[in-house]
């Protein structure tokens, strides 16, 4: 898996996933990868926080929908889901922003039909 890693302007750590998601892993594998996640609060963040002089304490995710279908779209929802669902029992408040990009045309009202099913204080962080 690939992950850009970078302070954006917002002073927050930026991680993405990068094109074809599921080409290079898999959701049980992705959803695994949490052992990530603690050297993210652990190590990285601290390492922000000094490298900018204060604390940063959210992360920005972006995920890539470039060549994701439609008829993925629902593996796609799956996954974010059960993440969002993780992220919220175990790493309240940490999410910053989370945007999706170069989603296929259909995606926005498919997401306005579905977000109903994403905790609420993640769908207000996603753009």
């Amino acid at each position: 898996m690939s992950f850009l890693q970078d302070l954006q302007m917002e002073r927050r750590k930026c991680v993405g996933y990068v094109n074809a998601l599921y080409k290079l892993t898999t959701q049980e594998r992705l959803l695994g990868s949490y052992g990530e996640y603690e050297k993210f609060l652990v190590d990285r963040l601290p390492a922000c926080s000094a490298a900018i002089g204060h604390p940063v304490e959210t992360s920005c995710t972006i995920l890539d929908l470039k060549g994701v279908g439609m008829g993925q779209f629902w593996k796609v929802k799956d996954c974010i889901a059960q993440a969002s669902d993780t992220d919220q029992n175990y790493y309240p408040e940490c999410m910053g922003k989370f945007y999706m990009i170069n989603a296929h045309m259909l995606f926005s009202t498919v997401w306005s039909v579905t977000k109903g099913w994403v905790d609420p204080v993640t769908v207000v962080k996603t753009d």
